[in-house]
């Protein structure tokens, strides 16, 4: 993901490069301190919960400004959902839309509050990724983003009403597949799932 654009300077004219800084919070992150988690671009003041639907594979953008190196992926069980299991994983993205697994955490209890993660140990590319979540039957209610406080870099409907903040699709509960299901839905209204990546 390149960056091209021409600005004007004491009458020149100059080339923005990939390299160059633009000012953003996680570029000041990586040119930084470590040890914090990250998740999909947001303005919110505040994490929600996300009640999510059993058998749903939901998948939320990533933006990798620079190269990144990830240990972990984690998500955040906030209510119990009875005998149900959660995956989460990380896929990369073709046309806006997830393509390929780069991840898979495995099957994990969603039977205690707190924080479930899994380590990893890669280095992702400067481009845009999706998280995603899945979860067995009788969900549990997890950390999740409101839809005010998500950026949407999925545009807008044809109406101009709704704005595009996410994919859903039907997957029952299982080891995610190697290609992402076509026929994902635009969500646009939540539940919206906070995974986060933890970047050394």
């Amino acid at each position: 993901m390149e960056l091209k654009s021409l600005v004007l300077y004491s009458g020149q004219r100059s080339q923005i490069k990939k390299t160059d800084s633009l000012f953003s919070p996680i570029e000041k992150f990586l040119n930084g301190s470590s040890n914090r988690y990250y998740s999909s671009p947001c303005n919110g003041s505040a994490i929600s919960t996300a009640a999510i639907a059993a058998n749903t594979l939901y998948a939320m953008p990533f933006i990798a400004e620079k190269e990144i190196s990830i240990n972990s992926i984690a998500m955040k069980v906030t209510t119990l959902g009875g005998a149900s299991n959660i995956r989460f994983g990380i896929y990369s993205s073709l046309n806006l839309y997830p393509n390929s697994l780069i991840v898979d955490s495995g099957s994990i209890p969603g039977t205690t509050i707190g924080i479930k993660s899994t380590v990893v140990n890669l280095t992702l590319p400067q481009g845009i990724y999706w998280l995603v979540c899945v979860c067995s039957a009788t969900a549990p209610v997890v950390s999740g983003f409101t839809a005010a406080g998500l950026n949407s870099i999925m545009g807008l409907d044809n109406t101009l009403a709704a704005l595009g903040l996410g994919y859903g699709v039907a997957f029952t509960f299982a080891a995610l597949p190697a290609s992402f299901p076509a026929g994902a839905s635009i969500r646009t209204a939540i539940p919206f799932p906070l995974i986060a990546v933890h970047i050394q």
